[in-house]
């Protein structure tokens, strides 16, 4: 997780953010299942979908802007050639969304135990 904090950039702080969130309403969820603590992780559930694709969005941009200027390609050293600073760019891009919708769909198998329980939820 640690990689994924240092590849994800700054939006991974909200989006880890989001899914403790995510993740302690499910807790709750499966405890004591209630209709409030459904909407409540619906809700949050939502806010770490978009950051997430924050995260990811502003990742590729970055590494958009990196990649077609020659003079910042050659500021990371040695003879990178652009489509490698590319590819390795749009690879880091994509943890803030493997992160966060990783730690959701651990939300909500945790949560499905008491969807279980409530009914017809």
């Amino acid at each position: 997780m640690l990689r994924f904090m240092q590849e994800g950039g700054w939006g991974s702080w909200f989006v880890l953010f989001f899914s403790i969130l995510a993740l302690a309403a499910a807790v709750q969820m499966a405890r004591r299942p209630d209709r409030s603590t459904l909407a409540l992780l619906r809700g949050i559930t939502v806010g770490t979908v978009f950051s997430s694709l924050a995260g990811v969005l502003s990742g590729i941009a970055s590494t958009l802007h990196v990649a077609g200027d020659p003079e910042r390609v050659a500021q990371l050293g040695g003879e990178i050639p652009w489509y490698r600073v590319l590819v390795i760019g749009l690879g880091e891009s994509m943890a803030c969304g493997i992160l966060g919708f990783g730690l959701l769909a651990v939300a909500w198998l945790i949560a499905s135990l008491g969807l279980r329980r409530l009914g017809d939820a």
